[in-house]
């Protein structure tokens, strides 16, 4: 897969050198820089078009949305990430506005802004934790408020439920159990959820509840009593995939059954979608070593797919023997490539992040078809 390619914007020479180089470590590569974003416009022929445009917002900089915009207008397909050191409401507004794909705080860590990037570069929207708390700040909360409500009051008592159980990362038939009903009901229920909020698919659907600040209030009781909270306080949860033990078992002989061991949770909700959209059963996510364990000891799976470092800097390898007793296949992803293998597995199935769904297929047919 080539690397992630980046046109990088910062009035500061001294950053753009500093986030070239640990981008660069990260794997990507930075193709252009520029201390203004109106620099970007012009462009050269035969110019390589970037999948991410990193910039900052020059707060005295007036014609900063003008500039986004005519920056969307002569790159439709490229990725823009905000990289700032201020959570402003003005700003967050003027680049929501703006359709930016990202907005991130200069404070965050290297392999945080590797994930964004590789998540944007996915198709998915990456904005800071506390946005919703930042964004309804001042006189636009109880308009916020007010619009929320009216969105999650258009949902059923049991779509609010299916919401918040998606939130922590359970599959369709985990909710079903929870909830007492049929995976074909949930997939139901989930269907009209997405039209409600018009979105695509379930990794959306928590992104929008995360982004817009409801996640934090459909509380078990709320959505269980009524189909509007009540909650008038916003807050952004980051809930974390939940380990499924013992679930997930083929709805269908035909169908692989798939475990995922992925500790962030878009990520992992990515892989996910993915696994489901060629047809094969998820189990998991796991986020720990001791969630993978637990899976891999007392889930009926076909083939895994391992994330290398997990959460406080866990390693997967301790797990693998496990799956080798088994005899179960695996594939390992990972941001490095086979470069981020330890020297015994250099010769393993390896997926370098981010990667396509035919890729995915076709290293975990390789896989099963070697066992």
């Amino acid at each position: 897969m080539e690397p992630i390619s980046v046109y990088l914007v910062d009035r500061a020479t001294l950053f753009r050198d500093g986030i070239k180089r640990l981008l660069s470590d990260a794997g990507f590569v930075v193709k252009r820089e520029a201390s203004h974003l109106q620099d970007l416009l012009v462009r050269s022929d035969g110019e390589d078009v970037p999948n991410v445009v990193l910039t900052d917002i020059a707060a005295s900089d007036p014609l900063f949305p003008q500039h986004l915009s005519a920056l969307r207008d002569r790159y439709p397909d490229v990725r823009i990430v905000i990289l700032t050191d201020e959570l402003s409401p003005d700003r967050i507004a003027v680049a929501v506005q703006c359709g930016v794909d990202g907005y991130l705080l200069k404070d965050i860590s290297v392999d945080a802004l590797r994930q964004s990037l590789q998540l944007v570069v996915l198709g998915e929207k990456v904005m800071p934790a506390d946005l919703a708390t930042s964004v309804s700040g001042g006189e636009d909360l109880e308009a916020r408020r007010r619009s929320h409500k009216a969105v999650l009051s258009k949902m059923s008592g049991r779509e609010t439920e299916v919401l918040r159980y998606l939130l922590q990362g359970l599959s369709n038939k985990a909710i079903g159990n929870q909830l007492n009903i049929s995976e074909g009901t949930v997939k139901v229920h989930l269907k009209g959820i997405l039209k409600k909020i018009n979105v695509r698919n379930r990794t959306q659907a928590v992104i929008w509840a995360m982004v817009n600040g409801i996640a934090g209030s459909l509380s078990p009781t709320e959505a269980a009593a009524s189909s509007a909270p009540t909650s008038s306080g916003i807050a952004v949860s980051t809930p974390r995939p939940a380990a499924l033990s013992g679930m997930g078992v083929a709805a269908s002989k035909s169908a692989l059954r798939v475990v995922i061991v992925e500790d962030e949770l878009l990520v992992a909700m990515y892989i996910e979608q993915t696994v489901r959209d060629l047809g094969y059963e998820v189990i998991g996510p796991a986020g720990t070593l001791a969630e993978a364990k637990n899976l891999f000891e007392t889930s009926d799976f076909d083939v895994a797919i391992l994330d290398v470092r997990l959460r406080q800097g866990e390693l997967i390898y301790p797990a693998i023997e496990i799956l080798r007793e088994r005899r179960i296949p695996f594939v390992f992803i990972t941001a490095y490539g086979a470069e981020g293998l330890d020297r015994q597995f250099g010769r393993h199935p390896v997926l370098k992040k981010p990667f396509s769904q035919r890729e995915l297929q076709r290293c975990i047919r390789n896989v099963v078809a070697l066992q």
